[in-house]
């Protein structure tokens, strides 16, 4: 039964299986961080949901609360700027500027992307993304 807690409890933050294929991996340092008193449950008082912290940006007058009107400014903001580079994202894939995007001009896009050091060639290393990781920090 405490296992199972600790399974929902892990995977509700989204530290997932990670945390548990590697006890004393980031996931469990993760959990330890909410976990105040060490007993390997969350209690209520112990819980911060995700993206529920002090200074969120949403709260644009910073007061602790956020409003409807500051949440759907914050999405406004966050959609134009979205919006904005999803337009320079279009405008260097459309190499002959004709307003449309064919399966050509993404693939060279994507190629040249990709290919860092510019010699035409994709080499492991150029394939090889780094892990992109959210370094968030969560109030405890």
């Amino acid at each position: 039964m405490k296992l199972q807690k600790l399974v929902l409890t892990t995977l509700f933050l989204g530290l997932g299986a990670s945390a548990f294929a590697e006890p004393e991996g980031e996931g469990k340092h993760r959990f330890d961080r909410f976990d105040l008193n060490g007993d390997g449950y969350l209690s209520f008082e112990e819980f911060t949901p995700p993206n529920h912290k002090p200074g969120h940006k949403a709260d644009l007058d910073d007061n602790g609360e956020v409003t409807r009107e500051e949440i759907s400014a914050h999405l406004a903001e966050k959609t134009a700027e979205m919006s904005d580079r999803a337009s320079k994202r279009f405008d260097m894939m459309d190499a002959n500027r004709d307003g449309i995007v064919t399966r050509q001009e993404a693939k060279e896009a994507a190629f040249y992307r990709l290919d860092k050091d510019q010699d035409g060639f994709l080499s492991a290393a150029e394939l090889k993304r780094p892990h992109k990781r959210h370094n968030r920090k969560h109030a405890g």
